[in-house]
């Protein structure tokens, strides 16, 4: 008997398309507003907490007591956001308000632009965040986070690990969409050097108008 599982359906190509594209819009913002913080708002991620929480534990034992706060910030904006997602979720649950949601709050961000201290701008930048990576959590029924890339990483490479081993080209197409969502959140990231540069701090109005296509597909 064969140890391995009976190979997958090709799915319709049109069948997800806008689920795909939607999801990619997601990570290219993802990449987008951790590059924007790291550069822009005083070298904090606002995605990548445990860098954060690397960075402050080591400032704990430094003793500096304001690097601490500089990094207890955003981590908490973060888990604050997660918590209150989830109970939306319980309620009138809707996606696109989720992403009316972050518009809002960036777009007041962009507003205030250098008239709203650093720690104050990461900490709603990763309330937003979380906000997402907790409401989004599928790319054309794979699962996967649209800010951050270790896990995805890890599942393309599961996929492809699949494909070596059942010769089956769905699971290298499966791998092929985690590469991409990994090459756009990269692209999101180099693209808010870019917009940094020519436009400052309102370059995350960017950001909206991303999300704004993002709630017309979903």
């Amino acid at each position: 008997m064969s140890s391995t599982r009976p190979k997958q359906p090709w799915p319709s190509p049109a069948l997800n398309r806008k689920a795909l594209i939607s999801g990619l819009l997601l990570t290219y913002v993802g990449g987008f507003l951790d590059g924007y913080t790291y550069l822009g708002r005083g070298h904090v991620f606002a995605n990548a907490q445990t860098g954060n929480m690397a960075l402050l534990g080591i400032s704990l034992f430094r003793g500096d007591g304001m690097q601490v706060l500089h990094y207890l910030l955003p981590i908490s904006a973060f888990a604050l956001g997660s918590l209150l997602t989830k109970q939306l979720e319980r309620t009138t649950f809707s996606k696109r308000l989720v992403s009316a949601i972050e518009i809002l709050i960036l777009a007041f961000v962009a507003l205030a632009g250098s008239g709203l201290a650093d720690q104050y701008a990461n900490m709603l930048i990763s309330f937003v965040c979380a906000m997402q990576v907790t409401a989004f959590r599928q790319i054309d029924g794979l699962p996967y986070a649209s800010t951050m890339c270790t896990g995805n990483l890890r599942s393309a490479m599961e996929k492809v690990d699949l494909f070596l081993l059942e010769k089956d080209l769905y699971q290298l197409k499966q791998a092929a969409k985690y590469f991409l969502v990994i090459g756009c959140f990269m692209l999101g990231a180099g693209c808010s050097f870019v917009a940094l540069s020519l436009w400052g701090l309102s370059s995350l109005y960017l950001a909206c108008l991303i999300l704004l296509c993002h709630i017309v597909l979903i």
